[in-house]
């Protein structure tokens, strides 16, 4: 299906940063208190959680956006800036050949000219907005700045191209400052010194303060690092310092003064993927659903409540009613396919129910059973307890005949302990069987599988749902087809996969790992026996290395794993676990749900990370016939 480009936006950089109704306001907003508190926000989410587009929309670019109507005096007391820097331009100023002392002069100037631009055009966006300033800002006198540059204009139209015209010259001096006479650098002062006259002249604005968002925070060298922790801890009105940026990127808490910033005391941590957890599905579907409404066929009656900031018309969000009117419109577009369904689609396709058929004929003929093949083909009437059978006799020490009796037991609806065994394990069945079969599993469909697969990023759920749009030939219907889905689902997967190789400095390191860790749960996967199914996730026991413990932190921090604490301490000595990245399990046809969780040691993570081919097949194999509980699965019984 071909659909319109802008559908499938998914990424802040994508939208401009005019973000007016097109930004559906999270739940969690009225938790920032933007308009109460003046104190430093440190903004923590993974890559694709929304946070660039958070800080976006509360800058002036949105705030004072055309588009708005009806701005009151008190959206401007906060004027938001974004500060994404050039982080290629700004590695420029370190070394070299020269003292440190003038790259730190250097990068608080780029930071000072950058940020003044931005002042001014918000003074630019401010004047186009329904309140009459023009006067105001028409005929600011910006005099008091050539106590720093005595060649600075006076007025704001001159003023403008002017800064424009510094930076360019700085950033010609950087290039090449050996030969290059040095430009004017102006301090950090500058800023407070233009602010207070913006504030002195501009009567609907005395009462404002500037909240500077600076973006991709984790991508600074270390001195960089400390001159924005020095500039948020001594944030003050009329200027904030904020920072966004990914989990684990907070490395370098030193300032230039060798002081330390400290969370609660110099600033206030938001980790928006905690507070979107609770919401996330119906926050991510209303997304992709106004997204569908505008671009592709009408599903609102009103869009203009995704929009409302007020505490009011966020909680008519959160209702029941509303939450599963939602859910019905996106189920409807998603439709998901159950376990026992897929199991009965099983049985009806020749190639697979032979498949099991041969599978089952083998194991029986090797315990010395074949009397009973024909009691298990007859459970074909029974599908789910069909598809479990070649991995209940996969099991060593296995009881044929009461497997059968229990069987026998189901099919006539009587109590039976397959009922039992198919919870337990057709799920990872169905994946061994598809995987076997090299064919695309229907497990990976359906909205719910979309949000589990998602694990809280909004990106990866926009793209799963604006893929199988695409791969769609009747969405006239409204309804994407479950095979349009799991083509999607794949396809989704292998991109995301080798994606991996561009996230930051190390890259190429940590696809090795997510590629070797995914072929590591799907060994398990290919167990026959399917006796602890469903295994993404992992714990360390001993201590890692430097090495492994960087590359731990960067996994971490790109969302290659997520990070919790463990469900069952036992004797493990560190307390954490690790689940691999859900959207990478189609690729390896694994369990998309958190489930079971293997034990490594440190020397197995170092060998997932840097270890040579031989050391990684000798770790699968060492590993996989242990087990996930230490014993060995070759002689794993029935019940084990």
């Amino acid at each position: 299906m071909q659909i319109n480009s802008d559908l499938t936006r998914n990424r802040a950089e994508e939208y401009g940063f005019d973000l007016w109704n097109e930004f559906v306001i999270p739940p969690y907003y009225p938790q920032l208190e933007l308009m109460k508190s003046e104190k430093p926000q440190i903004i923590e989410g993974g890559r694709g959680s929304g946070k660039t587009m958070l800080i976006r929309y509360l800058c002036h670019a949105t705030q004072f956006s055309p588009k708005r109507k009806n701005i009151s005096a008190k959206d401007y007391r906060r004027i938001g800036i974004y500060w994404k820097m050039d982080v290629q331009f700004s590695k420029l100023m370190s070394m070299r050949g020269a003292e440190e002392f003038l790259w730190l002069d250097a990068f608080i100037n780029m930071g000072v000219l950058v940020l003044t631009k931005e002042i001014i055009d918000s003074l630019y966006n401010i004047r186009k907005t329904n309140i009459d300033a023009d006067h105001d800002i028409n005929n600011i006198d910006f005099s008091t700045l050539k106590d720093f540059d005595p060649a600075i204009p006076i007025q704001l139209d001159l003023l403008q191209p002017y800064i424009n015209s510094q930076y360019n010259k700085f950033q010609s001096w950087v290039s090449n400052y050996k030969k290059i006479e040095r430009p004017i650098f102006y301090p950090k002062y500058f800023l407070d010194c233009i602010i207070t006259i913006i504030k002195e002249q501009v009567a609907i604005l005395k009462d404002s303060f500037y909240s500077v968002y600076i973006d991709e925070y984790e991508n600074l060298i270390s001195t960089h690092k400390r001159i924005i922790n020095t500039w948020v801890k001594h944030s003050q009105s009329p200027i904030i310092f904020n920072i966004a940026m990914k989990h684990n990127s907070l490395d370098v808490t030193e300032t230039l003064s060798e002081e330390h910033i400290v969370e609660i005391h110099d600033y206030r941590l938001i980790d928006i993927e905690r507070l979107l957890k609770e919401y996330f599905s119906v926050f991510a579907s209303e997304i992709f659903l106004l997204k569908v409404h505008n671009h592709l066929v009408k599903i609102f009656d009103s869009t203009d409540y995704l929009f409302d900031t007020s505490q009011e018309g966020l909680s008519k969000r959160l209702t029941k009613e509303y939450t599963n009117l939602i859910y019905d419109k996106i189920s409807n577009i998603f439709p998901k396919i159950s376990s026992r369904e897929i199991a009965c689609r099983m049985v009806s396709d020749e190639k697979i129910r032979n498949k099991i058929s041969v599978l089952i004929e083998n194991d029986l003929n090797s315990l010395g059973q074949s009397q009973y093949m024909q009691q298990c083909m007859d459970a074909i009437c029974a599908p789910e307890a069909f598809v479990i059978l070649h991995a209940l006799f996969s099991r060593s020490a296995v009881d044929v005949p009461y497997i059968i009796k229990q069987l026998d037991a189901y099919i006539q609806g009587a109590e039976s302990k397959f009922k039992e065994w198919i919870h337990n394990n057709l799920v990872g069945c169905i994946l061994n069987i598809y995987g076997k079969m090299n064919r695309l599993c229907p497990l990976y469909s359906g909205y719910d599988t979309f949000v589990t697969m998602s694990k809280d990023n909004i990106r990866h759920f926009l793209e799963l749902c604006y893929t199988s749009l695409s791969h769609s030939e009747n969405f006239e219907k409204q309804s994407v087809d479950i095979k349009d889905q799991m083509t999607a689902v794949k396809y989704v997967s292998d991109n995301m996969l080798n994606e991996i190789k561009q996230l930051g400095a190390s890259g190429n390191i940590l696809y090795l790992f997510a590629y070797r860790l995914g072929n590591l749960f799907e060994e398990f996967r290919k167990k026959d026996s399917q006796s602890e199914p469903e295994q993404n996730q992992f714990s360390i026991k001993g201590e890692l290395n430097s090495e492994s413990s960087i590359i731990l932190n960067e996994l971490v921090k790109w969302s290659v794993l997520y990070k919790s604490k463990l469900t069952k301490q036992k004797d493990l000595e560190s307390g954490s676990e690790y689940q691999f990245n859900p959207i990478y399990s189609a690729y390896f046809t694994i369990s998309y749900r958190k489930k079971r969780r293997i034990e490594i040691s440190a020397n197995d993570f170092y060998t997932l990370c840097f270890g040579a081919d031989d050391e990684y097949y000798k770790l699968i194999k060492r590993i996989t016939s242990k087990g996930v509980n230490g014993k060995n699965t070759n002689s794993l019984s029935l019940f084990d």
